[in-house]
């Protein structure tokens, strides 16, 4: 009977030792996966652009600009819709 425990205790601890191991590497893809996944999650549900400017909104209404623009940013094709289709 004494034997079984040794192996036991052996077995154990090479268990330790797989999940001290593996730990790292689990943590890293989990972080791989997990950050874009919160990242997307939070910026759908703010009113941010992605690669907008800071502090800027992705309603282009509450800008404050001197020249007229539309939403696509040309000059001087100012509507009263977000988007209009050109002819």
């Amino acid at each position: 009977m004494r034997p079984r425990n040794k192996l036991s205790l052996t077995l154990r601890g090479e268990g330790r030792l797989a999940y001290a191991l593996l730990s790292p590497t689990l943590l890293v893809i989990l972080f791989l996966v997990a950050y874009p996944f919160c990242a997307a999650i939070y910026l759908s549900l703010h009113d941010k652009m992605v690669g907008a400017p800071a502090g800027g909104s992705a309603s282009p209404t509450t800008r404050s600009s001197s020249a007229t623009t539309s939403s696509c940013g040309r000059p001087g094709t100012a509507s009263s819709t977000p988007w209009s289709p050109s002819p």
